[in-house]
């Protein structure tokens, strides 16, 4: 696990009893992949990409990093509001959070596309963010 995840789940984790997201999907986030018979409700994040940011005034142009972090959070409820109800506590932990990273410092953890599906009998809400980390090093 990076150290960009492990900042995610400790984010997470720390929500627990708050009423908030952890407790919406029972603690059950996942890194890349859930379990095969994961119980719903239920999410997975995972990196879609990682590029270098670079710029001409950067004395190491290699010390930022941008992330694209996406969360799809599944449901097997009923109704649509209860999955949007899990993405207005997603979005209220993670919208410009104050991850702590071990090495990095955390430039902005920004929310830029969101949408919420229905596939058979499931929903599901995809949200992305952009996550900007400059290295302390």
């Amino acid at each position: 696990m990076t150290v960009l995840e492990t900042a995610i789940m400790t984010l997470f984790n720390n929500d627990s009893g708050q009423g908030g997201y952890y407790d919406d999907i029972g603690g059950r986030l996942y890194n890349t992949e859930a379990p095969e018979n994961a119980t719903f409700p239920y999410a997975v994040f995972y990196s879609i990409s990682r590029v270098p940011d670079y710029s001409f005034t950067d004395s190491d142009p290699h010390s930022e990093e941008v992330f694209l972090i996406q969360f799809n959070t599944y449901s097997k409820d009923a109704s649509k509001l209860v999955i949007n109800g899990y993405e207005k506590n997603l979005n209220a932990l993670f919208d410009w959070s104050s991850l702590t990273i071990t090495g990095y410092s955390l430039e902005k953890m920004q929310r830029n596309y969101q949408r919420t599906i229905k596939v058979d009998d499931m929903w599901q809400n995809i949200v992305t963010y952009i996550v900007k980390i400059d290295s302390n090093t």
